[in-house]
């Protein structure tokens, strides 16, 4: 992590493991108490502006980031999917892809079915691009000839479609 104004780093940590965006919170965390132990304040980090690349963007986050208030800056990567500023231009490929509102539920909350219809089926809990939720699966069978294929939220090379919740 680093000063913005002054370009010092105040802290920095190396890990043996995976992505560095699962350690952030407790790298704010440590952060946030050497800073109160420094400079006597209660919310040492309140009315700062903490800044990521897309790697690090969950609601999560900007959640948690609220919470410290603390303005978090950190890149939607599937913005352009969603945004109608993008339809139709060669960045948004065209294609106006369904969202996870386009999967109907049957009421109770535990069957769903995809825009065209099929039902879905549950796959457990999944961590899927640093988001973690519920995933329901298409059968390929019936994405192959499916008209709807192209506006699908994922497709993954004839495997069924994905669906998180």
């Amino acid at each position: 992590m680093a000063d913005g104004a002054n370009q010092v780093i105040v802290a920095a940590e190396a890990f043996g493991s995976g992505s560095e965006s699962e350690q952030v919170t407790a790298k704010v965390t440590n952060l946030a108490g050497q800073w109160q132990g420094l400079m006597g304040k209660d919310k040492p980090l309140e009315g700062t502006i903490g800044a990521g690349n897309r790697g690090y963007f969950t609601e999560h986050r900007l959640k948690e980031a609220a919470e410290r208030e603390i303005e978090g800056i950190l890149p939607d990567p599937q913005f352009r999917q969603r945004d109608e500023q993008f339809e139709g231009r060669p960045e948004h490929g065209g294609k106006h892809r369904f969202t996870v509102e386009a999967v109907a539920c049957d009421g109770q909350g535990n069957r769903y079915r995809c825009p065209a219809g099929k039902e879905l089926s549950y796959k457990g809990q999944v961590k899927l691009n640093r988001n973690s939720g519920e995933k329901y699966q298409t059968k390929s069978s019936d994405c192959k000839d499916c008209p709807l294929r192209q506006r699908c939220i994922a497709g993954h090379g004839g495997k069924g479609n994905v669906y998180q919740e």
